[in-house]
């Protein structure tokens, strides 16, 4: 499934009524069926309806959706944008199609409305559709505010008023949806945060666009558990931990020997056939406690307890047998490491996964990134991709998507943007995963992740797909922990933990 921005919905239902000769008002028609249609399955026999409707087509969505429900014997009161006069066609025709027994008020009959959303039993909220820019202003936000404060269950159209479709922005007021019954396809604004926040379970609802429309459109891909479960690796009865694949771990420091432990057993979990663990000497004890299943290689270390550069030469040596190699995890920002670092994508042969510390290396010079033998896969969250680019990290979080689809063509390789809905980014392509929650943003999950991908490399899936299928199952983990746990409670580890219930999950798909 794909979700599309407002100009790609436009021009989705332009080609629909071109090429299919299907009109406006027919959409809206199964637009509103499905409205009415959700209505009725609220909870405990809901009998009384309020819709708020706008003055573009969502509006007229609403109206269909008040008539419908209207003639199988609900009460329903609409309240509309006014003047009437400013509808759009089809919406007015909507409009003018409502029963006489329907009682239509104007907008800014705000104390009506109060009274009646407060006796309502649920609340369509038809206000604006995927064609909201900005904020919301004036008599809206009153509207809004009274809506949410009703405390009265509440399904939007296409999107929440509030949000915007094509980023999730949300400045302002905004309707908080419990149901948003989405048409055709899911809008970004519905995916991304805090529009994700703001629109309650999404029903995605057929109107009679086929399918290949949305395809053929663009948009963004979203995980699909179907086509994820076809990339997991499979085992062959005769193969040995080398030929399963091997993952070596240039990770830790002083202080930071955690992050190689646990890159470790997030590789080790995700179905590696050996791991290995390159740390600074010193460190070892601390590393052989946490992860007694690596193979342990112990390099020369700078006074602050880094790797030297006279690691590389022993590096060299130990990658010749692992097929992927995951460098930064703890390293620090020791000037001689990052040499390594560099160093080290320069030289070898292997397809690497980088983060952390190794994403530091090259800070404010991510065209350096392309200096490498083998394919790449980065994992920054937005302050890490801030200073690769060289721009804040609020500009990261205002346009994530935007900013892994250009970190990806500079680096001609793939990019993972860690994040509430992290993002994953390949040529072209651009895919928000939909797995995780809050109760992951702590200390060393994005570990585990670079161990998942590095993992899922060495068993032969390309760097991209071992991305997409990590990232899902790296947040799968995380869902299944919390139901565990709570969010409270879960820490990194416990990912580790629940990645094989993921793959339960995911095989039984």
């Amino acid at each position: 499934m794909k979700a599309v921005t407002s100009s790609e919905m436009l021009a989705i239902e332009k080609r629909a009524l071109e090429e299919l000769s299907v009109d406006t008002g027919h959409l809206m028609e199964r637009a509103g069926k499905a409205l009415a249609d959700e209505f009725r399955r609220l909870p405990h026999a809901k009998r009384k309806a309020v819709v708020v409707c706008g003055k573009g087509n969502n509006g007229g969505d609403g109206f269909v959706a008040a008539r419908l429900l209207r003639e199988a014997g609900f009460g329903v009161i609409v309240f509309h944008a006014i003047p009437i006069d400013s509808f759009t066609p089809d919406t007015r025709r909507a409009f003018d199609r409502l029963p006489e027994d329907i009682a239509t008020l104007p907008l800014d009959r705000k104390e009506d409305l109060k009274q009646r959303i407060t006796e309502a039993d649920g609340i369509i909220d038809a206000l604006f559709g995927f064609g909201l820019a900005g904020g919301v202003r004036g008599l809206a936000v009153e509207v809004i505010e009274l809506v949410n404060g009703a405390k009265t269950p509440v399904i939007s159209a296409d999107v929440p008023s509030g949000v915007v479709a094509d980023s999730g922005k949300v400045e302002g007021a905004c309707v908080k949806a419990d149901v948003t019954v989405t048409f055709t396809c899911p809008k970004i604004g519905l995916i991304l945060y805090p529009g994700a926040a703001f629109a309650g379970r999404i029903s995605v609802v057929d109107i009679g666009i086929p399918r290949s429309f949305v395809e053929e459109a663009g948009g963004v891909n979203l995980s699909d558990p179907a086509r994820l479960k076809a990339l997991l690796p499979d085992y062959d009865p005769m193969q040995h931990k080398w030929s399963r694949g091997g993952v070596l771990v240039v990770a830790g420091s002083a202080g930071m020997e955690g992050a190689a432990i646990l890159t470790a057993r997030g590789a080790m979990r995700t179905g590696a056939g050996i791991v290995g663990i390159a740390a600074p000497s010193s460190i070892e004890p601390v590393i052989s406690a946490g992860v007694v299943e690596a193979v342990k290689y112990l390099l020369p270390e700078t006074s602050s307890h880094g790797i030297s550069m006279e690691a590389v030469e022993t590096l060299g040596a130990v990658m010749d047998r692992y097929r992927s190699v995951v460098i930064g995890p703890g390293l620090s920002r020791d000037k001689e490491t990052a040499q390594v670092v560099r160093g080290l994508l320069v030289n070898i042969a292997k397809d690497i996964v980088l983060d952390a510390d190794g994403l530091n290396a090259y800070a404010g010079e991510i065209e350096r990134l392309t200096e490498r033998q083998g394919e790449l896969v980065i994992t920054p969250h937005a302050g890490e991709l801030g200073r690769l680019l060289g721009v804040e990290t609020a500009e990261i979080e205002n346009d994530g998507l935007g900013f892994a689809r250009r970190a990806a063509e500079l680096i001609r390789g793939t990019v993972v943007l860690k994040g509430a809905r992290s993002v994953i980014a390949f040529e072209n392509d651009l895919t928000v995963n939909l797995t995780g929650n809050p109760g992951m943003a702590t200390a060393g999950t994005g570990d585990i992740l670079s161990g998942a991908i590095g993992s899922l490399m060495a068993q032969g899936l390309a760097p991209h797909e071992a991305a997409e299928l990590a990232v899902y199952l790296h947040g799968l983990a995380g869902d299944i922990a919390a139901e565990n746990l709570t969010q409270y409670s879960l820490m990194a580890n416990d990912l580790s933990d629940f990645l094989p219930e993921a793959f339960k999950k995911l095989m039984e798909t």
